[in-house]
């Protein structure tokens, strides 16, 4: 309902942190494609908040955030295959780090 209400004063960027918490998995799996295309269609910037690696990769563009400060502000698919450093890396779920030059 707080996202309907937020969508009717047509805002310029639509924070969404936890917008869909409340509900179970397979309704938040079917309204997620149907509100991404409204979205995209309004072309509205969206600020989605999430530790989920599955939602993270639908994004375009995407902010590491650690401890306040932004570590990596870059498209979605370069974050994943191009940290720009260990602490990005591990966040983003990397397991094995190889060093060399």
């Amino acid at each position: 309902m707080a996202l309907a209400r937020a969508l009717v004063l047509e805002p310029e960027v639509l924070p969404a942190r936890r917008a869909l918490r409340r509900l179970d998995a397979p309704s938040r799996a079917e309204l997620l494609p149907e509100l991404g295309a409204i979205l995209r269609h309004d072309r509205l910037t969206t600020m989605l908040v999430t530790h989920d690696r599955a939602r993270r990769r639908r994004s375009r563009s995407m902010a590491v955030l650690m401890a306040g400060h932004i570590e990596q502000l870059d498209e979605t698919a370069r974050v994943f295959h191009a940290p720009v450093s260990e602490v990005v890396a591990r966040f983003i779920g990397v397991e094995t780090l190889v060093t060399g030059r």
